[in-house]
């Protein structure tokens, strides 16, 4: 809301159109908003702001870092935040998709070792100006990306968004529980490219 995302957002969006709203990793680090107070009043303006424009709000729980107990089950680092998320869906009627408990299957199906691959993992000198190992487990890569947006999908066919109409046909079916390993998964690498903060502008 500070860097105007939700109104620029606000100047585009049109009736029908919806809104996907998924935050909590940074917000949880603000010491003055706390998951059933200031988030739930943040998520419920989000929800009004789409109406008010005629377009579809749904939620989206944040999704798990990538942090594993001695048993190879995943730590929650989020909080209450994600069960917040849960009772604004059901208080304000909007759709939710559970990609917190969906990511939990997902991350503890690869175990601690494959994971690392859906996560920022880089070794030192395998790309430029990488000078030390990144190990980073809160962030994707294209491939921990693409698990996530099979869940997402998952979601909208189970909240029976008619948005699933729009899904190609002969989309494959994903299960959290089984998911492919990245040596079954083929997509380009993005050209390296140069960026100013925020991407978009």
């Amino acid at each position: 809301m500070a860097e105007k995302r939700l109104e620029k957002i606000l100047s585009v969006i049109k009736p029908n159109d919806y809104l996907f709203i998924e935050f909590a990793h940074n917000d949880q680090k603000q010491k003055d908003l706390l998951p059933f107070v200031g988030y739930k009043e943040l998520l419920k303006k989000y929800i009004a702001a789409a109406r008010d424009k005629g377009a579809k709000p749904v939620l989206i729980t944040s999704m798990h870092r990538r942090n594993f107990d001695a048993k190879g089950q995943i730590v929650n680092t989020l909080g209450e935040f994600p069960e917040a998320m849960r009772q604004t869906a059901k208080e304000e009627n909007v759709p939710l998709i559970d990609l917190n408990a969906m990511s939990k299957t997902l991350w503890e199906a690869l175990g601690p070792r494959e994971s690392e691959k859906a996560f920022v993992h880089i070794a030192a000198g395998s790309l430029p100006g990488v000078t030390k190992d990144i190990h980073d487990n809160t962030h994707f890569s294209n491939y921990g990306a693409y698990l996530l947006a099979q869940c997402v999908v998952n979601g909208i066919k189970s909240a029976q968004l008619d948005l699933a109409k729009e899904l190609v046909a002969e989309l494959p079916g994903f299960d959290p529980a089984h998911p492919p390993l990245v040596e079954q998964w083929k997509f380009p690498a993005s050209p390296l490219v140069e960026t100013i903060q925020p991407d978009g502008n």
